[in-house]
């Protein structure tokens, strides 16, 4: 085999002198085979049989969900108005809701209904104390 190299320092003339280089051995060829194409090892894979139960993974996964914040909202009533009636309102003005009083407000998650309530205060601020949680099944009744 033969290789062309450049010689990077002027003669005296200032030209680049051209040197071509034989390399007839084989075993400089085999190392750059080496060099080029590294050798192939054996996959390592993880043994799945000795994995924890599916209940302990799920309780790891929820660990991972703990601090997101959520938007809670508590529903005294609602109403609806036509533009001219919201126009109208001024202070003293009275709203009728759609909900009788006594009734438990409600308290949804991101505007899904997860339990019912009831105002306490506590102290001199207003609190609810849940008095039901929602089914699942009935959760899907009030959505926005």
């Amino acid at each position: 085999m033969s290789e062309t190299a450049l010689n990077m320092e002027p003669e005296n003339d200032g030209a680049i002198e051209e040197q071509t280089v034989s390399d007839n051995s084989a075993n400089s060829q085999e190392q750059r085979d080496v060099e080029l194409y590294p050798t192939a090892e054996n996959a390592q894979f993880t043994d799945f049989s000795q994995q924890p139960p599916a209940q302990s993974i799920q309780r790891n996964s929820m660990d991972l969900l703990l601090d997101v914040e959520m938007n809670l909202t508590v529903e005294l009533g609602r109403t609806n108005l036509t533009l001219k009636e919201v126009l109208d309102l001024t202070t003293d003005s009275v709203i009728e809701l759609q909900k009788q009083a006594g009734e438990p407000l409600d308290i949804l998650v991101n505007n899904k209904l997860i339990a019912r309530g009831e105002v306490v205060v506590i102290d001199e601020n207003f609190g609810i104390k849940i008095t039901e949680i929602v089914s699942p099944s009935n959760r899907m009744e009030k959505t926005q």
